[in-house]
This record gives structure tokens, C-alpha cells and sequence, in this order.
């Protein structure tokens, strides 16, 4: 009686399908051989003899190259030494996207000395929060895009400056302020709805485009690398930035600095810095024209942004009414540099002829 055949499950059968293959007794199991040939890295697979190698991969080999060897240890990860170039160059491009024009304001209800006034408040509203640097700015600028794009009335500035400020700290901060934080700091002038219904048009209108680039971020890298030159002392370096920190702030009180781009006021800040701390001159030209080399901007147009800088900061209503931004930089830990003498403001003046 012929034996009754089974029939192989279909699942059993398809496993079997990804069953290694049984090795024949006089093969030789297959390896990888790496080898290099005139500067060629050749991956192969060597079978039971050499006729049989197949080329399975062919690179050039690439010389390890290391960015930044002046940035070593820990700090290479924490300031991200392989593509810390790279990122501020993407920086310097991206800026160009977001001008504003200088005569933004023209034909607005929205005057210069209402928006000075708007921007002090939100300074104060800022620090109250104890929000990073970061939001502020792009808060000023989000103010000033509805300013230059939409018609906004003088009963609804207040409104359209608060909600820039909320959506710059969704953006930029860990932990942002709750929606009952800004309804309370406006004396509960709007509501919940009146914000989340501005903070819509505001997104909108900006076409959720929120990295602009800020004159602190550039501060930051011109500071490091005048440093890394290793020229000048901790104490004026320490001076010297935490100043240019200060006129960056300054320069958002006042319309005519809006069309300025931020890596301009960073340099000019420093250039001032100089000027104050008294530095000396070879030193100062020499970090200058670091900076210069750096965004590839020409000595003319650095004057003519120092100049302006300082025309704003010795602007007399920004020392005598708008004082949220000078108390801020008055402590002794930021070395007092919003407290101006007389004779800090003459030097200032004379930053006009570099």
C-alpha cells in the first residue's frame, strides 16, 4: 500500500523559504575582505578562490579633517565645533529674508513714539516674565511685521505687541507664560478670546516664520571668536559684549534701526564697546576687521550703522522716559553700562569716525 503523502502547511512552507542554505562540503563560507589601492578603499567579498571576488562597494577614502581645533574637550559637543561655521553662515543668508523696510510706518496710526513707548512696556513685561533675550527680540520683530503689513489702530497696539509676545515665547522659551499671565499683565484689558483670535492673524500674516535670526546671535559668535584671538584681557571682552548686548537692545526702541540687519548692529555694538572700554587702537582694528571678514561687510557701511547706533543710544528721551531698558543693564554684574557719564558720551559720538 503506497504511504499517504502530507501535505506541508503553508506557513511551515514559506518559513522554509528563509532557511539558510545548506553549505556544501568543499565551500568555503563567504567574507569580507577591506583593502585599500592607491588611495581607493575596496570593499570585497572573497569567495573559495580569488576569481571569484566581487567588488561590492567603492568609496574614496576621506582625510579626517577636524573643524575648529581651537574649540577642544566637552565644549566641541556643548558649542557644536563640527558645524558651528556652518550654522552662522546659514545664519548671515537667512537674515536677508526678513527686512523690513524703513518707512514701514509710513501712512500707519501707529506712530515712531507710540511704538518706542510699546516696545519699553513690552521690555518691562519681558523682565517681569523673566523671559531669554531671544524672545524679546523676535517679539519687535513680529510687532514690527503686522506694523509694516497690517493696518492696526491705535486701540488694538497693545493687543497685537502682548500676543507677538506670546507666540515669541511659544517659540523660543522651555517653559512659556500661561494665557492668564498676559491677560493679567494688560490689566485684563483683553481676554482669552481677543488674544488666541490676534494670535491667528499674527501667524498668519507672517507665514509662521519664526527664525529670524537676532543681533545676539551674532554678538554671540563675533564675541567667541575675538576672544579665540586671545588679544584682549576677560575684564574687556566681558565689558565689551555685555555693551553691545545693551545698544542691540537700544536699537529696538527706535523705528529707524529696524531695517538694519542684526549681524550690522552687532558689530557696531562692539565697535562702540571698544570705544568706551578704551582699548587699544591696534587691538581694536584688529578684532574690527576680524568681525568685518566675517559677514564680508565693508568699512563704509560699518560706519554709517555705528553712527546711527549712536545717535540712538544718545537719544535724550531713552535716558530721561523710556528707562526700561537702561535700568535693566544698570547693575554692577553688567558693569553698569547703561549708567552714561558725560564723557562715555563724547566718546561715543566721536565712534562716528572710525
Amino acid at each position: 500500500m503506497q504511504a499517504r503523502r502530507t501535505r506541508t502547511s503553508q506557513p511551515i512552507a514559506q518559513a522554509a523559504r528563509f532557511q539558510r542554505p545548506v553549505q556544501k562540503e568543499n565551500s568555503e563560507p563567504l567574507r569580507s575582505l577591506t583593502t585599500r589601492q592607491n588611495g581607493v578603499q575596496l570593499n570585497r567579498v572573497i569567495g573559495r578562490n580569488e576569481k571569484q571576488a566581487q567588488i561590492a562597494v567603492i568609496r574614496p577614502i576621506e582625510k579626517e579633517t577636524i573643524l575648529r581645533p581651537d574649540i577642544k574637550g566637552s565644549d566641541r559637543e556643548l558649542l557644536c565645533a563640527d558645524f558651528h561655521d556652518q550654522s552662522y553662515q546659514y545664519l548671515l543668508r537667512r537674515e536677508n529674508f526678513f527686512q523690513i523696510s524703513p518707512d514701514f510706518l509710513a501712512g500707519c496710526e501707529v506712530t515712531p513714539k507710540m511704538r518706542s513707548i510699546l516696545v519699553d512696556w513690552l521690555v518691562q513685561v519681558s523682565s517681569r516674565f523673566q523671559l531669554v533675550q531671544e524672545t524679546l527680540h523676535l517679539t519687535v520683530y513680529i510687532l514690527d511685521r503686522m506694523l509694516a503689513t497690517k493696518t492696526i489702530g491705535k486701540d488694538e497696539l497693545q493687543l497685537v505687541g502682548i500676543t507677538a509676545m506670546l507666540v515669541a515665547a511659544k517659540f523660543e522659551e522651555i517653559f512659556s507664560p500661561d494665557m492668564g499671565d498676559y491677560e493679567f499683565i494688560t490689566d485684563n484689558t483683553y481676554n482669552r478670546k481677543q488674544i488666541i483670535r490676534m494670535e491667528l492673524r499674527v501667524l498668519d500674516t507672517i507665514g509662521f516664520q519664526l527664525t529670524r535670526p537676532c543681533s545676539l546671535q551674532f554678538l554671540r559668535w563675533f564675541s567667541r571668536e575675538l576672544q579665540a584671538e586671545g588679544i584682549i584681557n576677560d575684564e574687556d571682552y566681558n565689558y565689551v559684549h555685555v555693551m553691545a548686548k545693551y545698544l542691540g537692545e537700544v536699537a529696538l526702541l527706535d523705528a529707524s534701526m529696524t531695517h538694519i540687519k542684526p549681524s550690522r548692529i552687532a558689530i557696531a555694538g562692539i565697535v562702540i564697546g571698544l570705544k568706551l572700554r578704551a582699548v587699544d587702537i591696534e587691538i581694536s582694528e584688529r578684532l574690527l576687521f576680524k568681525a568685518m571678514q566675517m559677514v564680508k561687510v565693508s568699512i563704509e557701511e560699518v560706519k554709517a550703522v555705528v553712527g546711527m547706533l549712536a545717535f540712538v543710544a544718545l537719544k535724550p528721551t531713552y535716558r530721561s522716559r523710556l528707562v526700561a531698558i537702561k535700568q535693566k543693564f544698570a547693575s554692577s554684574r553688567l558693569h553698569s553700562v547703561s549708567s552714561w557719564s558725560e564723557e562715555m558720551m563724547k566718546v561715543a559720538e566721536e565712534t562716528t569716525r572710525i
